[in-house]
């Protein structure tokens, strides 16, 4: 029997923002799924990113969450937001924090100031991100992150956004603008970053600060920094993909895919059992997939891969050792 450890799941996937690297927008999708439909999510799901659209668009969100912290009691739930929408989150939060105190949070800022406004295509975008973000913060929540998307209109931003991570003691998670048929769009490649010295610059400042780092979290992260970084240069995954496997993506109606890139449909959850579905027919398409380097698709192959990767990581330690790291100017 398939036994899944991590879900993205769209609870809407309707949208408030105008993002340049995301079509999710122009959606005007109804007849989502009620909150008991999460009832039929596997119960070994161990990491479950919830996500849109804009999940704070859903007034039943806290809903949402009771349900699947019930069904996945063993999960961690994160809640991905692009944080526009100030006062409606604060009159939800506080019930989604209510069913769930350890529930994770993560903001998508793609820049500072005028450059994440511009991504993200609405006034004050930048503005009411950040208001969010310290919302999360004074309300108690302790697993704060921000969400970056790299691109190369924005390349220049990542390391301030990285600082204030480090500075607000918030994680920092990093991804590069994909395609999808079924999410994102189509035509977003393009947007990537232009492969060149600035680009090496700001991935080398970036492994160093992380793999140097007191915490061993940011080494891992380092690691998976450069493995990003070679991605997008070369356009081949360090892991095969997890998806089918491991991992699975369930837009808000009903509807399995491997994935949230791949037009992979595996069924629908409103007239078939978890149980019942076959990502087996799949399989042989997702071993040969280089279309992403994605934390969600690649998390458990890194646990079990995970004495290799320390190996790795020492040896970049013991390089940065030898070497003196010299800061590029940017």
């Amino acid at each position: 029997m398939y036994h899944p450890q991590e879900a993205i799941v769209a609870v809407t996937l309707n949208c408030n923002a105008r993002c340049v690297m995301c079509n999710i927008w122009q959606n005007k999708i109804k007849g989502e799924v009620e909150p008991n439909f999460y009832e039929k999510l596997p119960s070994s799901l161990r990491e479950i990113n919830i996500t849109g659209g804009e999940p704070f668009l859903r007034k039943d969100l806290p809903d949402i969450v009771k349900v699947i912290k019930k069904r996945c009691q063993k999960a961690r739930l994160l809640i991905n937001t692009n944080g526009y929408l100030v006062n409606q989150i604060k009159q939800i939060f506080p019930k989604v924090l209510k069913e769930d105190p350890y529930i994770a949070m993560r903001v998508s800022i793609d820049g500072t100031g005028d450059t994440h406004t511009h991504i993200r295509g609405l006034p004050l975008f930048y503005e009411n991100a950040i208001t969010t973000l310290n919302y999360f913060k004074e309300i108690g929540v302790k697993d704060i992150g921000i969400s970056f998307t790299l691109m190369e209109q924005n390349k220049h931003e990542l390391l301030k956004l990285y600082d204030m991570c480090e500075k607000n003691d918030f994680e920092f998670s990093l991804t590069v603008a994909s395609d999808s048929p079924i999410y994102f769009g189509k035509g977003k490649i393009k947007l990537r970053p232009k492969i060149d010295s600035e680009l090496k610059d700001i991935f080398d400042e970036l492994i160093y600060r992380q793999i140097t780092s007191n915490k061993p979290k940011d080494w891992f992260r380092g690691w998976f920094s450069k493995k990003l970084d070679k991605f997008i240069q070369t356009n081949t995954r360090h892991f095969t993909c997890d998806a089918g496997s491991d991992f699975f993506y369930v837009d808000s109606l009903g509807k399995v895919y491997t994935c949230h890139l791949k037009p992979w449909l595996v069924g629908d959850l409103n007239k078939i059992k978890f149980e019942d579905l076959h990502f087996n027919k799949f399989i042989s398409k997702i071993k040969s997939c280089n279309d992403c380097w994605m934390v969600c698709s690649a998390r458990t192959n890194i646990r079990k891969n995970i004495l290799a990767i320390f190996k790795d990581i020492f040896i970049e330690k013991a390089k940065f050792l030898r070497e003196p790291y010299i800061k590029p100017r940017f």
